[in-house]
């Protein structure tokens, strides 16, 4: 929740999250617009209207979420990755 709170402080106007913990995404539906539990399900027509991603993979899967991230995000949308 803490990136989707820094994400609205700076004047994201329509924030959409992706949380496969069950705990963590109730937190988010307070939030923002949950769109999914697992970002690897994640269909690029789903989100083929935003601007940035903004994301904080497993670390255990840091570059597949990545490389998949580059796979479905639209055309000069920006990629931002918190990792280990």
């Amino acid at each position: 929740g803490n990136i989707v709170d820094r994400l609205v402080l700076e004047g994201c106007k329509d924030v959409l999250a992706i949380e496969i913990n069950p705990e963590l995404r109730k937190i988010l539906e307070n939030k923002c617009r949950v769109i999914g539990s697992d970002f690897l399900e994640t269909k690029s027509e789903t989100i083929s209207h935003i601007d940035v991603i903004v994301m904080n993979p497993p670390f255990s899967a840091d570059e597949r979420h990545i490389n998949y991230a580059f796979e479905i995000a639209p055309p000069g949308c920006k990629i931002i990755a918190l990792c280990n």
